[in-house]
């Protein structure tokens, strides 16, 4: 590793761990068809943590419904329940900002 990029590393150390380790945290505005979409590839794909979903004009239990059964891609294969007030989904909470 060069001068520079050590120096670099020591200055930054979150910079210098390699991309598969890194998530990325995601909200998602909107939990409509592609905000639903949007959760099912993040979960599917991995790299991404989804940390909060906002529908002013859902409630939680009905978001946890929707997730749950889609009439396209069929019912979701893990787990949903709600939890204190926020969507958990494969165990993992997602804070929920709804009505």
């Amino acid at each position: 590793m060069s001068q520079e990029r050590k120096r670099q590393a020591d200055v930054h150390p979150e910079q210098s761990q390699s991309k598969k380790t890194r998530m990325v945290k995601v909200g998602i505005n909107g939990f409509g068809r592609i905000g639903r979409l949007v959760l099912r590839a993040a979960l599917a794909k991995g790299g991404m943590e989804v940390v909060a979903v906002n529908d002013p004009f859902l409630d939680v239990e009905y978001m946890a419904y929707l997730f749950r059964y889609d009439s396209t891609h069929g019912q979701f294969k893990g787990t949903v329940e709600v939890k204190d007030g926020k969507l958990v989904v494969n165990g993992v909470p997602i804070i929920v900002h709804a009505m």
